[in-house]
């Protein structure tokens, strides 16, 4: 005979807290797995860097030390390079081109921005050096690049005398003083109030890999991150 007082089941409150338990594991695991994600992101972000400096200083060393030719004339994002084809021929391939996730347009793995363009190609990495015709026609002419703090200039020449001269805004050679003596940067530029970055959550970027001249690389968090170049509704930041 079974007694008035033993039980066969759950009460309602024990499988809400068994709910509740499951609820918040499945949250950790969530959250952990997406960290996990945008950490080896943020790895694969930087090798492309490293491939794409790599490149560009090979060119470069076959040419006296003048960093190659990437941006079309006349266009006004750093991030619209020469065809497919020429920047083959400088050893810069697609598959360092796009940024390492599935929910950017353009990104891995079809490459639609690749193929689908013929003169030029956008991709997610801006590249700052040598820009064609860059006293005339050159992407940073067709708008306005911020000047450097004086805490973030890194260059040999007085900061007073450099800053007078936009057109050392970026390097033309390996040897060049600069602004920015950036080589390559991934990009993150807000476009008509859309922001676009390699490595983002909630809609908004978690911050920007760095490729100097001199080699070395730097994390930019987002909060460290400003303006730097503005062309009409387009602003580029790192």
């Amino acid at each position: 005979m079974k007694s008035p007082n033993q039980r066969t089941g759950f009460t309602l409150v024990e499988l809400l807290v068994a709910i509740l338990i499951i609820v918040v594991l499945a949250a950790v695991v969530v959250a952990s797995t997406r960290a996990v994600q945008r950490s080896a992101n943020k790895v694969s972000d930087m090798n492309n860097l490293r491939n794409l400096a790599a490149a560009a200083m090979a060119a470069g060393g076959d040419n006296a030390g003048r960093l190659p030719t990437l941006h079309p004339e006349g266009q006004s994002a750093p991030y619209w390079l020469l065809s497919r084809d020429t920047l083959q021929s400088s050893g810069i391939y697609k598959e360092a081109c796009y940024a390492p996730t599935r929910n950017i347009q353009g990104g891995a793995p079809k490459y639609e921005w690749w193929y689908n363009y013929g003169s030029q190609t956008p991709t997610h990495y801006a590249y700052f050096a040598n820009d064609a015709a860059s006293k005339t026609n050159g992407w940073f002419t067709k708008g306005s690049v911020t000047k450097p703090d004086k805490k973030d200039y890194r260059g040999a020449m007085l900061y007073e005398d450099i800053v007078k001269d936009s057109t050392k805004a970026f390097a033309r050679s390996v040897t060049d003083d600069a602004w920015y003596p950036i080589l390559w940067a991934g990009l993150c530029r807000d476009w008509n109030g859309s922001r676009l970055s390699a490595i983002m959550q909630n809609g908004d970027s978690l911050g920007v890999n760095v490729m100097y001249l001199d080699g070395h690389t730097e994390w930019v968090p987002r909060k460290k991150m400003k303006v730097r170049y503005t062309s009409g509704s387009l602003n580029v930041l790192w």
